[in-house]
C-alpha cells in the first residue's frame, strides 16, 4: 500500500497554518487585497532569489532544491489573495 511519505501530515498542517494566518493578517490591514497581493509577490520574489542563488553555485542537487523551494513558496503564496476575497465575500 502506497502512503504519503514520512512527515507530510505535518506539512500539510503547517501549510494550512501559514495560509491561515496570512489571510488574518492581511484581513487585519487598512487593504486586505493590496496586502494579499503584496505578500504573494514578496513570496514570488523571495522564491526567484533562493533559486537563482542555489542554481548560480553551478552544484546540481542545490539547484535542484532551489527549484523545488522556490515552487513550494509559489503554491503556498499563489492561493492568498483568493482566500482574502473569499474570507471579505467579494
Amino acid at each position: 500500500m502506497a502512503g504519503f511519505p514520512e512527515g507530510h501530515d505535518r506539512l500539510c498542517a503547517i501549510e494550512w497554518l501559514v495560509q491561515r494566518l496570512a489571510v488574518e493578517h492581511c484581513l487585519r490591514t487598512a487593504n486586505p487585497f493590496a496586502a494579499a497581493e503584496k505578500l504573494k509577490a514578496a513570496g514570488d520574489e523571495y522564491g526567484m532569489l533562493i533559486m537563482t542563488s542555489a542554481i548560480n553555485t553551478g552544484i546540481a542537487e542545490q539547484g535542484l532544491t532551489g527549484v523545488e523551494i522556490s515552487a513550494a513558496i509559489a503554491t503556498l503564496v499563489e492561493h492568498i489573495p483568493d482566500d482574502v476575497r473569499e474570507a471579505l465575500g467579494a
